[in-house]
Formats: C-alpha cells, structure tokens, sequence
C-alpha cells in the first residue's frame, strides 16, 4: 500500500485554544455591565485609557479559563482572539489589572453589585431553564420549589502570604467564602470571599438574605442548609417571614435543635 500523499496549504485562520471566549463574550452582549462601569466614576482612575469595562471582562476571560492571577494576563495582551472575542479595546496590563481591581474593592462593593445584579438579570434575559425540586411538607403535601444552595467552600492557599489567608475548618490555610447557586441546574447568584477563619454561620442571615433579593421573584424558594447541627442562626432566620422560603437542612439536627426548629411555624423547617 502506498503512502497517502498530502497537499499542504497554510491558511489565514486564527488557531486557539480558548474558542469557548466567543460564548462568555456574547453572553457579556446581553448584560450592561459595560453601560454601567463606563459611567463609574473610581477615584485614581477617572478617565483611564484601559476602561473600567475592559479591565473586569479581561479579568473574566481569565477566569473562564480557570487562571487567577493577574500576571497571566501578560500572554493574552497580543491574541487577538481574546480581544475579539471579549469586545476588548484594550487588553490591560499585569499591574494595570491588579491596580484597578484593587481601587474597585477597596473604594466600595459597588463593582460587585453591579455583577451579581447583571448575572440575575441574565438569567431572565435569557429565559434560564430553572428546575424545581419535589419537597412533600410535614403535613404530607408536595410542593415544588426552587433550591437555592448556600455553601461554604475553602479554598487551599497553603504557602502563601495572600492577605485574609488563615486556617479554615478543613485545617488548611486559606479563604472560606460563601456560595450561593439556584435550581437543580446550580447557577451562582451570589458570592462572598471571607477568611479562611471566619465561622460558616457569620452573617449567614445576611447572605441569603442578599441570595433570595437577587433570584427571580415569581419562585417559591427552598434554601437548604448544608448541616443541621450548625444551625446556630436560626433568630436570624425568623426575621424574614415576608419570602417565600423554606429552609431544609440535609442531616437530621440534635434533637434540642430539632426541636426549636419544629417550633419555629413561622420560618418553615424541614429536614431533606
């Protein structure tokens, strides 16, 4: 059998590893996060060169690719692709990234605000399937509702003197933030980055409370906790009897805790 012989012609076409920017950029195209941080007015930067815009979605492209620090911007600064692909003007440097993000947190949250508020809006923009869950009541009733999960994840940053960076309760050093994510299919809705030795249930109340402001309105909401015999918030709780939600915890709770929770009519407890 003769080898197959080949025509080789070099083609103008762009090859890249990271096609999938083309997606997280038109999803971008549906949101004004762009309307609103061009009109955000950050002392130190007033009228950059590099946009407020184009420094937060080149930071996103990065984390679209799994990549976090600020210096792995520098290879992108000449792939066109992942300008194109972004809507980028400008793709800002290593320490233009890291200063501006730096103002933005340390002026105000309002840079986050603004993309939690963007992301929930996205979601009914584009008609996001959101699937329900089956929960049947004490009273033997089953009710659909939509699970909205609260999560404390730490995050390893052992060997680093990141600031915040503390020992966690998975006895490693690093953050411990919370975790918000709606419906079966887990789309996060809210975020909080916390220090790794920060208690899960500080400002726990606060959280979903933000958590259940940002999810589409017209759902029942079920906020599962992640462990019964945590539940030392539970007064917070109580103070929100105007949403509709009720709280379940996936483990069966002591029974002094169970029991508060079985009287406590107005919050709603279940365990799943």
């Amino acid at each position: 059998m003769n080898p197959v012989r080949f025509h080789l012609d070099q083609s103008v076409e762009w090859l890249t590893a990271h096609s999938g920017l083309a997606l997280v950029g038109l999803l971008l195209s549906h949101t004004r996060i762009a309307k609103r941080l061009i009109r955000y007015s950050l002392p130190g930067a007033q009228h950059p060169t590099v946009t407020h815009p184009d420094v937060l979605y080149a930071y996103l492209g990065l984390l679209c690719q799994g990549k976090s620090d600020f210096d792995q911007i520098e290879p992108f600064r000449k792939d066109r692709f992942f300008a194109k692909s972004l809507g980028l003007k400008h793709v800002p440097s290593s320490p233009t990234l890291r200063q501006r993000l730096d103002l933005a947190a340390a002026h105000s949250y309002d840079w986050q605000t603004i993309l939690l508020e963007e992301s929930a809006d996205l979601l009914r923009a584009l008609n996001a399937p959101l699937t329900p869950v089956q929960a049947t009541l004490p009273e033997g009733k089953t009710m659909s509702w939509l699970p909205l999960d609260l999560d404390v994840s730490p995050f390893d940053n052992s060997n680093t003197r990141k600031e915040g960076v503390s020992l966690t309760y998975k006895k490693v050093d690093g953050y411990a933030p919370f975790f918000a994510y709606l419906g079966q299919e887990g789309y996060g809705v809210n975020v909080n980055l916390r220090e790794g030795s920060t208690h899960v249930q500080k400002e726990a109340a606060a959280f979903l409370s933000h958590s259940l402001d940002l999810h589409p309105p017209d759902h029942r909401c079920a906020a599962a906790r992640p462990d019964g015999r945590r539940q030392r918030c539970l007064g917070e709780f109580k103070h929100m009897p105007h949403r509709k939600c009720r709280f379940y915890c996936q483990t069966q709770p002591p029974p002094g805790i169970a029991g508060r929770m079985a009287d406590d009519r107005q919050t709603g407890w279940s365990v799943l």
